[in-house]
């Protein structure tokens, strides 16, 4: 997972929101850019989906039925494909997917396990991958706190692991930040947010 992550960009590049939202603000005012974060929705989705609403001048009384009801939940087991996904690919082609309802579904049952493998995420070790991207993430969030001059306090994973490992906001010498690293600095050069 870790060599994924430092060779391909994309995947530090999906989570750093500052140089997403610097295209759109180059073009547009900051006003018209509305930014609702995952965590608010989830820990209020009402109170936040009518700040929204009032931000977009729709009536705010207008809710969407079940907005209480999690949609599109990440199982807690997930599927990968076996080996080099041959099967997998098999399993998507047009010409197994023409011919899918005369296969038995034993044998549909069998391929499946031949195929897929299903993973435990909570399984799955992190530890080195949330090292590497930890002070990566704090800098990006620190450019978009600047951008948008707000916290981002509901980010508690980002900053609860990171204070318990002694990189908690404001504790960081910003110097450090250029080449990834972060150094705790005394409380007397304590600098606030």
């Amino acid at each position: 997972m870790l060599q994924a992550i430092r060779s391909d960009r994309l995947y530090k590049d999906v989570s750093n929101y500052a140089m997403q939202l610097q295209t759109y603000l180059r073009h547009v005012g900051r006003d018209r850019v509305y930014v609702l974060t995952f965590e608010a929705l989830i820990a209020d989705p009402i109170g936040e989906m009518q700040k929204a609403y009032r931000w977009l001048r729709v009536d705010p009384k207008v809710m969407p039925p079940k907005l209480d009801e999690p949609v599109n939940v990440t199982p807690e087991a997930i599927r990968v494909a076996r080996g080099f996904g041959l099967l997998r690919e098999i399993a998507n082609s047009a010409f197994y997917l023409k011919h899918f309802p005369w296969v038995p579904a034993v044998m549909r049952k069998f391929g499946s396990k031949l195929a897929f493998r299903h993973i435990a995420r909570r399984e799955v070790p992190t530890a080195e991958v949330e090292a590497h991207l930890r002070p990566l993430q704090l800098r990006q969030t620190e450019e978009l706190s600047a951008l948008l001059h707000r916290s981002f306090s509901e980010w508690t994973t980002l900053y609860a692991t990171a204070e318990s490992s002694g990189f908690a906001r404001g504790q960081r010498d910003p110097s450090a930040l250029s080449n990834g690293e972060l150094r705790i600095v005394g409380s007397e050069q304590k600098r606030g947010n």
